[in-house]
């Protein structure tokens, strides 16, 4: 009778890393909220894509930041940038506005995906360990 070792019984599933890339970003001293390439894959990041950038008006307590994708031709729409790889929105007045101390703090966010019965968005969820 022949032995039969797990690894003849177990099928495996080889899991790549590039799909496990934690999406999040960062506001940069320039002002500059900058993408990992997590979050730009996420948020399928090109020079021609425009975002709105919202708060959450009804809870003063929320830290949160939310991306709305918008079209260009819509008014208060941020067009995404790119220097190199590296994709990135121009905030720094809305940062000064909101009185983040984003020059002597680091500040970083996690991106998840929100999906609702008649909208979809971005929401950036202040990460742990940031002021």
């Amino acid at each position: 009778m022949k032995k039969i070792s797990k690894f003849e019984i177990m099928k495996f599933k080889i899991l790549d890393p590039k799909d496990n890339v934690e999406a999040k970003c960062s506001i940069h001293k320039s002002g500059k909220l900058g993408f990992s390439s997590g979050a730009a894959k996420k948020l399928s990041l090109e020079t021609d894509r425009f975002f709105h950038v919202a708060i959450n008006e009804e809870d003063p307590n929320d830290d949160s930041l939310y991306l709305i994708r918008a079209n260009e031709l819509e008014e208060k729409a941020f067009n995404v940038l790119k220097a190199g790889e590296y994709f990135y929105l121009n905030l720094k007045h809305l940062f000064e506005q909101m009185g983040l101390k984003y020059q002597s703090e680091s500040i970083s966010y996690t991106v998840r995906e929100v999906k609702e019965e008649d909208m979809a968005y971005y929401h950036l969820m202040r990460r742990e360990g940031d002021d």
